[in-house]
């Protein structure tokens, strides 16, 4: 008990958030506690039963138990983990801003798009792979049956791996939509034009004020972020050799 501690504690905030209420809500639909039907996204209920809570909901349920859902629970802990340890280190704010971004996006999507978007739990996750992905591109990932490529291609690997199990992932491609926005106004935009136009709110700042740093703090923020962060290789799915 003392080791599930230890790790829940070492956990960063926003991802202790995002990753525990997606599993807590997603098992505790399905074991029964919690009305499955309550949880999706279904905007004539939201505006006119006003059941607004759904557009929160959404982000942190996954449907039913399936080896699916383990393996989303999964790449969310881990990715998510990932990037709020080493590209948002110290700047929790702009992580906090990064989920809210792409929440917002993926609402309106929702809202717009001519396919029906009831569960954003997935494409939630995928949002936060396709940024990971741009900061790590040049990394090697191992997939299943040998399959190796660089981490840029990844999100686009889960969209073939999602059609391969009989899906179409429309909540997948608007994911990679919203989240190169992002990574567009935030990072490529400021490199081109040497001016921002995307800001973390002030009162996301107030709230998640920068960490105070000490002398050592560098390295022992390194050393974490290389004990937790995903694989080199990235997930042992099988085995296969790296072509040089």
């Amino acid at each position: 008990m003392s080791d599930l501690q230890e790790w829940w504690s070492s956990v960063p905030p926003a991802t202790k958030l995002v990753f525990g209420t997606s599993l807590a809500l997603t098992l505790g639909a399905n074991l029964g506690f919690v009305d499955m039907r309550l949880l999706f996204l279904h905007w004539p209920w939201v505006y006119n039963k006003f059941e607004v809570w759904r557009v929160f909901t959404t982000f942190f349920f996954y449907g039913k138990l399936s080896f699916g859902f383990l393996i989303n629970m999964s790449f969310l802990y881990r990715f998510s983990r990932a990037l709020e340890q080493n590209q948002f280190v110290d700047r929790q704010a702009d992580y906090v801003f990064f989920l809210l971004f792409g929440a917002v996006l993926l609402l309106l999507v929702s809202l717009v798009a001519p396919f029906n978007l009831p569960v954003l739990g997935p494409a939630f996750m995928c949002y936060i792979i396709y940024l990971w992905a741009r900061k790590n591109h040049d990394q090697v990932m191992n997939f299943m049956f040998g399959l190796q490529f660089k981490a840029l291609y990844l999100p686009f690997v889960l969209c073939a791996f999602k059609v391969l199990m009989g899906g179409m992932p429309y909540d997948y491609f608007a994911a990679i939509a919203c989240s190169h926005l992002y990574f567009f106004l935030n990072d490529l935009y400021p490199l081109r034009y040497s001016r921002r136009i995307l800001y973390t709110p002030r009162f996301l700042l107030n709230m998640f004020p920068p960490a105070v740093r000490h002398r050592d703090d560098d390295a022992r923020a390194a050393n974490a972020a290389a004990a937790n962060a995903p694989p080199a290789d990235g997930f042992q799915w099988g085995h296969g050799r790296r072509l040089e």
